[in-house]
């Protein structure tokens, strides 16, 4: 698809394409359903936010094909662009959530830091980048080819970003850290198990700490 002269693909500089705007579509869809069956029936109310990013990325194509069809459609293009660019935040504080959890079953001593903090930390972060990018994604949106407000769209969008890749790059030290910890302490509970086999099932706890 290549560049195309401005307005002529009315919020599109580009010929956007319907067919795969619908696949994605499908795509979120099924994984949408799946997810919320999981929730149900494995009772992992901790995946909400899981379910709240995939609903974004799913409404987000939705909008996108209405955006494409439709030139008048403005709102479509605004919360398409919102809800595309929104959703992987959601899923990057979805996995700090996780972690946390895993830290709280694993123990503090295998992390960086405490597993209370790493929720609130991250997911506080998250938050900054979440309003940070919405804004900047509707202001690009709305902009409506006024130079001024496209380059504020911009360096917000750029802002929140930047501010995405440095929280996760800071974010995977410490989840490296709660993987190698499960499995040390696995490994020291087969080893308990290997040496005191009949007291095992008595000393043993592998309940959260």
């Amino acid at each position: 698809m290549g560049l195309k002269g401005k307005g002529e693909h009315g919020f599109f500089y580009y010929d956007a394409s319907v067919p795969a705007a619908i696949v994605f579509a499908v795509i979120f869809a099924i994984l949408l359903g799946l997810h919320i069956w999981q929730i149900v029936k494995y009772k992992t109310t901790f995946m909400t936010v899981m379910i709240i990013a995939v609903a974004m990325e799913l409404l987000g194509y939705i909008t996108r094909i209405i955006a494409i069809k439709n030139s008048n459609a403005l709102w479509a293009n605004i919360v398409s662009q919102t809800t595309l660019v929104v959703a992987p935040a959601f899923l990057a504080a979805n996995d700090y959530m996780i972690i946390g959890r895993v830290m709280s079953f694993v123990g503090s001593e295998y992390g960086l830091i405490n597993h209370n903090k790493i929720t609130k930390i991250f997911v506080g972060a998250d938050v900054l980048e979440i309003l940070t990018q919405a804004g900047g994604a509707a202001l690009l949106a709305g902009a409506q080819g006024n130079i001024d407000r496209m380059k504020k769209a911009r360096d917000l969008l750029l802002a929140g970003l930047s501010l995405q890749v440095v929280t996760f790059g800071q974010f995977l030290p410490i989840r490296k850290g709660a993987m190698i910890g499960g499995k040390l302490r696995m490994f020291n509970a087969c080893l308990r198990v290997a040496r005191q086999p009949e007291e095992s099932k008595s000393e043993i706890n592998l309940q959260p700490v």
